[in-house]
């Protein structure tokens, strides 16, 4: 307790003033105390930061290499002393693993409640190139498992679609990239997809991708405290769950079977088809569920963009690529909702998805 160090500070939008406070070592409390004209709104109110002389520590100094229990938080990309929202949303409790240079850390989410919305932090990534520029290691991030609503389907965020926009990742792997690292503030700085931002702003999931690093935050570790060694890791680390497949076969039947080949779009079919009846099956292994996700995965990297020119019913020719405009829905109103990325100067229109699947490598 003598040597905690207490940061009292406000969060964004918070009104009044901020706590005094006192340690009382020999009963371990902390108290606050409040002027009598303080006030803090309930809405993203104060918050207090905690930590001890080994906070922020540089996940390359520790030694030996092996399995470690972490406390993991996330600091305002700006000021490490103030706490991200998207902190709201993580277990802090993780696991980090050493590897020489590679760093990985296991970290599950929950949920939060903004303004009366129940919400999930969409992901996290290392940031890579400058603050603001849209750029982000997209594979740093791994997706074991995600939250489900009661029939298996993948839950939302929010107003989002589970699928085809922003869905609940209940708990990844993230591969901390060098690169990410700040020496300054002793962490790493990682792009934020905040679905609870988009939904208070009304904000489209295309605006809120061009995003996602202006979102950023600092990962910081501390408090570290050694398991096991690396030989000994699946009796510790997570692993793919069922939700993590019903993910892939979902994802691939939303694709539009018409942008492809149609010996390769079988093909890709005929894989989920297999990989249903797994998920189906009651006696599913984690191996099982491991398998079918890489073979759903290699049978949509295998898809082949359909660029023929083929007669429409009306007998007008059209290329099933290149000429379908999904910046519009069927009411003319316009629909950049994360299903696709569209580059309609270039005629082009890319699925998003295709990007998103590599999460789960």
């Amino acid at each position: 307790m003598d040597n905690l160090s207490i940061d009292i500070f406000k969060n964004d939008n918070a009104g009044g003033a901020i706590a005094n406070y006192s340690i009382d070592a020999e009963r371990r409390v902390l108290v606050l105390s409040f002027d009598k004209k303080s006030f803090i709104y309930n809405f993203n109110g104060a918050s207090i930061l905690i930590t001890n002389p080994i906070n922020h520590i540089d996940p390359l100094t520790i030694e030996p290499d092996g399995i470690y229990k972490v406390e993991s938080n996330l600091g305002y990309a700006t000021d490490v002393s103030r706490s991200s929202m998207a902190n709201a949303s993580i277990v802090h409790d993780s696991y980090l693993v050493k590897n020489g240079e590679d760093i990985d850390v296991y970290i599950d989410f929950h949920s939060m409640n903004i303004a009366g919305i129940n919400a999930y932090c969409g992901g996290l990534w290392c940031d890579k190139g400058e603050k603001n520029d849209g750029q982000y290691y997209e594979d740093s991030e791994l997706v074991y498992s995600y939250y489900t609503n009661e029939d298996g389907s993948i839950r939302d965020n929010a107003i989002y679609d589970g699928v085809t926009e922003i869905n609940c990742p209940k708990t990844i792997k993230l591969h901390l990239e060098r690169s990410a690292y700040n020496e300054e503030f002793g962490g790493y700085i990682l792009a934020v997809c905040s679905p609870e931002m988009a939904a208070i702003n009304e904000l489209s999931f295309q605006e809120v991708r061009e995003r996602w690093d202006e979102l950023a935050c600092v990962y910081l570790i501390s408090n570290p405290r050694f398991i096991d060694t690396l030989d000994n890791a699946a009796n510790y680390l997570p692993t793919y769950d069922k939700s993590a497949l019903r993910y892939e076969i979902d994802y691939s039947k939303s694709l539009d079977e018409l942008d492809y080949t149609a010996e390769s779009w079988q093909n890709l079919m005929d894989v989920v088809d297999i990989a249903q009846a797994k998920y189906d099956g009651e006696a599913t292994t984690t191996e099982e569920i491991t398998e079918q996700i890489g073979l759903v995965q290699a049978a949509r990297d295998a898809l082949v963009i359909d660029d023929s020119e083929e007669q429409s019913p009306a007998g007008y020719y059209h290329k099933s690529n290149n000429k379908k405009d999904c910046s519009k829905d069927n009411k003319g109103n316009n629909n950049h909702n994360g299903c696709c990325r569209c580059d309609h100067h270039n005629n082009r229109c890319d699925n998003f998805r295709k990007l998103q699947h590599s999460r789960h490598r």
